[in-house]
């Protein structure tokens, strides 16, 4: 656990970083929920396969679960598009 001058050291770093892949090396920063539908995670393999490992919490008429890595999210920015070459690489922060 930092506390403190680490601590408050830390979070510099992470926002210099951040700063630095946005503005000098075209990063786009993104938030990623941390939790979705259903219909994410099968777009992303995680269901069924993973059902059993994975967490969930009522929501509405489904569920959300807890995603496993920021992927799950990152990879749905783009769900059913067809990105054209020239806007490859998509980077993400």
């Amino acid at each position: 656990v930092l506390t403190g001058q680490l601590a408050r050291m830390e979070r510099a770093l992470g926002q210099f970083m951040l700063d630095l892949h946005t503005t000098e090396h075209g990063y786009e920063e993104v938030q990623p929920p941390l939790m979705v539908r259903d219909e994410v995670l099968f777009g992303t393999g995680q269901l069924p396969k993973f059902e059993g490992d994975l967490f969930f919490t009522p929501h509405g008429d489904g569920r959300l679960g807890l995603i496993p890595t920021a992927e799950v999210s990152l990879t749905n920015l783009v769900r059913e598009e067809i990105t054209a070459h020239e806007k490859l690489p998509l980077r993400f922060t």
